[in-house]
């Protein structure tokens, strides 16, 4: 059966619209589609922007206070350090449209995911996968639910998702056309997500981009390898600066001051190294201390003085929310770091079991699946959520194995298709292992941000089984 592209379009915006509007969210990072007598009702109340809480913008944690969005962007931006720039300047930008915030920030996302179906289906296509496998794998993706979590919520995934599978398609498009152009698009996405995201750190992108150039380069006229330079620097440029402005102000060279935060995750079940170490002197007192405590429960470990800027003094947002970019989490944060690499060192064998426990989360649909006892791990989450990890772990990780192999041995690959694969494979690991070897809570959305890639892998491995299988029949 021929597939056509018209009927494609259609079934897939079908699609898309029939579980956006049935969707409903069962926990922090998931849902499910639910078609009840209601449905009408509350598809109605999503396109309002009732699907988000009225307050959702004041509550994200990694949004500076909704009031200094909209009347003192440019001077609290200078300040921020909990989180790269590009979000909050996103949904800035979002706050100053007409008409109620929770509804703008709804269509906006929606318009994301959508847009982000498209550059998965585009992204098959142009690697050479089937368009019954695009169009299958395209549907997958629409019905991720995490993907539909994302859209309800004020969360940077949709936006980055959309950027990185851009960026693979630019690439492509720039290695086999020669195209500057192309590649100043691929260039600027990596920056742009470095900018948005903190787990895309800048190293990540100075290596993406410049090896990218290189791999441009080689074959191309001397004319186009040295106006290469400055079309890869350009947007790297950029970034270079706002890092060196977080250095200069917060002696900060990652792109977020969480880093500590976010690893002490990795400390789970050491309550007996915690307190022996404590009480030799070997750790501080903050090992008992919850992460992303409230400003004050800080205080008296760290000497911070008021600033005068608010981003950096408010204990709470307006809504009540904890200001995480309080300056005391700054000194928090590389406390919590050095704390807890001690007792990773004292304790690795703990640490590897919470890795695992990452792979596990990154592997499924649902976030904050910490280990428990058996049956408190069934009762709390459901078979359905226990059970996907053990799907998407082969999945993923045939993905990958598949896609280093084929690479490794690239007979029938044009030079383009190869390279984007490298890129592809490479980008997948650096997600999964920043995410499974430093936080445990959100390893599913972190992946989530490169499953274009893995449906590209996926859908490339499907093609390339089914054209075998029909040339021994």
């Amino acid at each position: 059966m021929v597939i056509s592209r018209t009927w494609a379009a259609a079934a897939l915006f079908g699609l898309f619209l029939v579980s956006r509007a049935s969707y409903t969210t069962v926990w922090t990072g998931a849902g499910r589609l639910d078609f009840g007598r209601d449905l009408p009702a509350r598809a109605a109340a999503a396109v309002r922007g009732e699907r988000l809480a009225a307050d959702a913008v004041v509550r994200s944690t990694i949004l500076l206070d909704e009031p200094l969005l909209r009347q003192d962007l440019w001077s609290s931006l200078f300040y921020l350090h909990a989180q790269p720039p590009l979000f909050n300047i996103f949904v800035a930008g979002l706050l100053r449209l007409p008409g109620p915030a929770p509804r703008n920030v709804q269509w906006i996302n929606w318009g994301l995911g959508l847009s982000l179906a498209v550059l998965i289906w585009a992204l098959l296509r142009r690697l050479g996968v089937r368009r019954g496998v695009a169009l299958a794998l395209t549907a997958a993706a629409l019905l991720n639910p995490n993907a539909m979590w994302m859209e309800s919520a004020v969360y940077p995934g949709p936006l980055v998702a959309a950027m990185l599978a851009a960026a693979a398609l630019a690439f492509h498009a720039a290695l086999v056309g020669g195209s500057l152009g192309w590649f100043a698009v691929f260039a600027t996405l990596l920056a742009a997500t470095s900018l948005t995201r903190a787990q895309f750190a800048w190293p990540w992108c100075f290596a993406a981009v410049a090896l990218g150039a290189v791999a441009f380069a080689r074959g191309r006229p001397p004319e186009l390898r040295r106006r290469i330079i400055p079309v890869a620097a350009a947007p790297c440029l950029l970034l270079l600066a706002w890092q060196a402005k977080q250095f200069v102000v917060f002696g900060q060279l990652t792109g977020s001051s969480w880093l500590g935060f976010n690893l002490t995750a990795m400390t789970a079940g050491m309550r007996p190294e915690k307190a022996a170490m404590r009480a030799r002197g070997e750790v501080s007192a903050l090992v008992d201390v919850p992460r992303y405590s409230p400003p004050e429960i800080y205080r008296p470990y760290f000497a911070v003085p008021r600033t005068g800027i608010p981003a950096l003094d408010e204990d709470f947002k307006s809504g009540g929310y904890i200001n995480q970019n309080n300056l005391v989490y700054v000194p928090a944060s590389r406390q919590y770091l050095r704390d807890t690499l001690r007792l990773l060192a004292r304790a690795p064998h703990k640490y590897l079991a919470n890795v695992a426990n990452s792979v596990y989360i990154a592997s499924g649909i649902q976030t904050d699946m910490y280990f428990l006892p058996p049956r408190q791990f069934v009762e709390r989450w459901g078979w359905a959520a226990l059970l996907a990890p053990f799907v998407g772990f082969p999945l993923i990780a045939g993905a990958v194995v598949w896609g280093v192999r084929r690479v490794s041995a690239p007979a029938g690959l044009g030079r383009a298709e190869r390279l984007t694969m490298i890129f592809l494979v490479a980008n997948v690991v650096y997600v999964l292992a920043v995410a499974c070897l430093i936080e445990k809570s959100e390893t599913v959305l972190y992946r989530n941000q490169v499953d274009s890639y893995l449906y590209a892998l996926l859908g490339l491995a499907l093609t390339e089984r089914l054209a075998r299988r029909h040339v021994r029949d």
